[in-house]
């Protein structure tokens, strides 16, 4: 299952030429990931300002198959494409309105005991929505 998120490509995103600057696929998805976790029913608080976990970043790719210009339109979709004990990994696919495929980022973020900074197992609740993605 995928999450969809419309984007409008800015001026301030983009470089010179008048595409989106490489670095802001990650702003980018980031954002459609955020969007993914609250549509799975995981409130801001539960994911992003927990006391007792965090999920940082622990690795980014990112395949560039088309430019996405200034003031066009796209989509991204989100997916999770590997969930893990302690970690999740989201698909971010960047689209054209045509279907054409911009961008292609991957995200891995582990669950972390924020006292130990140690990695921990996802809560169980929240892998019980994460898993009602998949």
């Amino acid at each position: 299952m995928s999450f969809e998120k419309p984007f409008h490509a800015h001026f301030d995103e983009c470089d010179p030429a008048g595409i989106i600057f490489f670095g802001n696929h990650f702003k980018l998805a980031h954002r459609a990931i955020e969007g993914f976790v609250m549509n799975a029913g995981i409130a801001w608080k539960d994911w992003f300002e927990s006391e007792n976990f965090g999920v940082p970043l622990v690795h980014a790719e990112a395949d560039y198959k088309s430019p996405m210009r200034q003031g066009h339109k796209f989509l991204a979709r989100v997916r999770i494409a590997r969930l893990g004990d302690s970690s999740v990994e989201f698909e971010t696919i960047f689209e054209k309105a045509n279907g054409d495929t911009c961008s292609v980022v991957k995200t891995v973020h582990v669950f972390i005991n924020t006292s130990s900074m140690k990695k921990q197992s996802i809560p169980k609740d929240i892998r019980e929505k994460l898993e009602s993605q998949l």
